[in-house]
């Protein structure tokens, strides 16, 4: 993978940081880290701005909801799609050199890799299985194990 998310629980952000995976993907040539600080919704504002800010000072980073319910239970699809929007516009905007690109997601358990997978399947056009679906035209995201 060219390109390196890692997805961090925005409860524990620091308990849930790899620093050994992310140096590695910042000293890859041709690649790079993106933090994804998940689940936003579920610390005080405060708290999220703090973490976004300290983040951001070792990579690019992401506030991202990947599962809000409203009161029936249903997931709010503006909500949905501003998430996936968010996260498509910045690995453009922080990755542009890459005339083609995989995304690797990782993060220890619960951290909501597989709630951003599936909102990501949601929104975007279906793959077949064991292909790469697109984030845009030059990236995509492999289908593979996910790090735990």
């Amino acid at each position: 993978a060219n390109i390196v998310v890692e997805v961090l629980d925005a409860r524990d952000p620091e308990g849930g940081r790899c620093l050994e995976l992310e140096a590695k993907a910042k000293a890859k040539e041709g690649g790079g880290l993106l933090l994804v600080l998940n689940k936003v919704d579920l610390v005080p504002a405060a708290n999220a701005k703090k973490w976004l800010r300290e983040l951001a000072k070792v990579a690019p980073v992401v506030p991202f909801v990947a599962a809000e319910k409203e009161k029936n239970g249903a997931i709010p699809s503006q909500i949905e799609a501003t998430s996936v929007d968010l996260l498509r516009t910045t690995l453009q905007k922080h990755f542009p050199h890459l005339p083609s690109a995989s995304v690797l997601l990782a993060g220890f358990p619960h951290a909501g890799k597989a709630s951003l997978l599936s909102l990501l399947h949601r929104h975007l056009p279906p793959a077949p299985a064991g292909t790469p679906f697109s984030l845009s035209p030059t990236l995509s995201v492999l289908p593979t194990p996910l790090i735990t």
